[in-house]
């Protein structure tokens, strides 16, 4: 048996043994991507209809997002390649990357790069199999000027918004059931530009947009903050304060589960990593460019190993 499989089977034996539920479960490849996909984007109108600028929907572009996205679900939850989830979506979404970004509205290279990021995010946690599952998807866009000498963003009075409340299909969960107000995951991202030559959006010149896509509630996942330092930089890791635990309004204790980073010096050439809890409280570390994965004893270890990671976002997940 080679390391690599020496290294899954031992994760797998980590995440199967009897513990005290802490609300949040890792079931290897049984990680729920049929649901995922469903719930979010079995009809995915935030990211490639729009329905709500009032034009006509794009339903042969929509037909075929959603089989590639299907068929993804279906080849992911077959295998054991879990760790390779958003290389594997990637892959199936390239032949339609051109269709997707002929609507700039909702889509384009920033909207491949959240169905990737939505992708990852959950299928990285498997849910308890006596849980449903359900999703509310929120959506927005703004426009502004990125000047040179001010160094900041000046927004403008443009904002798009909308929110999608999907429940997944295989539970028929009712909507009513979702809680509300949390945002559990999210990607803000921004674009900007110097040259206003011909750069305008519903008459006013623009050169900088921030796309914000948010799953407001998916079972019982927390993710606390996504950040991005500014529309050009990236961010390093060891500038962040990343605490163990946390305390909720209600004084409840919510614990360090994971680490998801939106990894690379780039937009463009960038990949994710994720640092995951076990149920020894160690912790490995995978990315989606990578066969192996890495251990760690403890939490101060993988600070120590990795104490700074330029990134474009990054995600701490807390167990509720």
């Amino acid at each position: 048996m080679t390391t690599t499989a020496l290294l899954k089977r031992r994760l797998r034996r980590l995440d199967q043994e009897e513990h005290e539920p802490v609300g949040l479960v890792w079931e290897g490849n049984s990680c729920y991507m049929d649901s995922v996909l469903f719930a979010l984007l079995a009809a995915p109108s935030a990211f490639v209809q729009r329905r709500f600028f009032g034009a006509t929907d794009p339903e042969p572009l929509v037909r075929d997002v959603r089989e590639a996205l299907l068929s993804v679900a279906v080849r992911i939850r077959a295998s054991e390649e879990w760790f390779r989830g958003a290389r594997i979506l990637r892959r199936a979404l390239r032949p339609h990357r051109d269709a997707l970004r002929a609507y700039p509205d909702f889509c384009g290279s920033g909207q491949q790069e959240a169905l990737e990021f939505l992708q990852l995010i959950l299928s990285v946690f498997g849910l308890n199999g006596q849980k449903r599952i359900g999703a509310v998807v929120r959506y927005s866009k703004r426009y502004g000027v990125f000047t040179r000498s001010r160094k900041n963003v000046v927004w403008n009075d443009i904002v798009l918004e909308r929110t999608d409340r999907r429940a997944s299909i295989i539970f028929e969960i009712p909507c009513r059931v979702l809680r509300r107000g949390r945002t559990i995951a999210c990607l803000r991202y921004t674009e900007s530009s110097y040259d206003l030559v011909d750069t305008r959006y519903r008459g006013c010149l623009v050169n900088c947009s921030e796309e914000l896509v948010a799953v407001e509630h998916f079972a019982d996942l927390a993710v606390i903050v996504a950040r991005r330092e500014d529309p050009y930089g990236a961010v390093s890791a060891d500038r962040l304060t990343i605490p163990t635990t946390l305390t909720d309004p209600h004084g409840k204790t919510l614990r360090l589960e994971a680490v998801v980073v939106r990894a690379g010096e780039s937009d463009l050439a960038g990949h994710y990593l994720c640092f995951r809890r076990l149920r020894d409280d160690s912790w490995c570390r995978f990315d989606d460019l990578e066969d192996e994965i890495e251990f760690f004893p403890d939490w101060k270890t993988v600070r120590t190993r990795h104490p700074e990671v330029h990134t474009h976002g990054i995600l701490y997940f807390y167990a509720v």
